[in-house]
């Protein structure tokens, strides 16, 4: 495999546990869920030769519903996968405001959560 891949392998490892995780975009997500899709840039220049930041875009999407509950389980699930990003060693540089995502001809509330990791090829 891949640098790349093994990278977003070791994500879905860490996140898995607590949330359903993807790390390709499904055509019918199940919420609440987190998306690995690639950041922007994707890939960047490390500090060290050989080593690169791999920078990558979280999409988590919660399930439909009362939209103060909605937003409050959004908030939970954002300190959750945060928490989980940092103590696995993780940058995170932003979550972005919420949003609505559509899928399966339905809309749910997501925000976007980008990070960031270190890997060599």
């Amino acid at each position: 495999m891949s640098a790349i891949t093994d990278a977003k392998d070791a994500l879905k490892a860490v996140l898995s546990p607590h949330i359903t995780t993807y790390t390709y975009v499904d055509a019918r997500p199940m919420p609440p869920c987190v998306t690995i899709a690639s950041g922007s840039p994707y890939i960047e220049s490390g500090i060290t030769f050989g080593s690169f930041k791999l920078n990558l875009s979280l999409e988590l999407t919660m399930q439909t519903g009362a939209n103060d509950r909605v937003t409050e389980e959004l908030d939970t699930n954002i300190d959750d996968v945060l928490v989980l990003l940092v103590n696995a060693g993780y940058s995170v540089e932003n979550v972005s405001q919420f949003y609505a995502m559509e899928a399966n001809n339905t809309q749910y509330l997501s925000v976007s959560i980008t990070c960031s990791t270190v890997i060599s090829l």
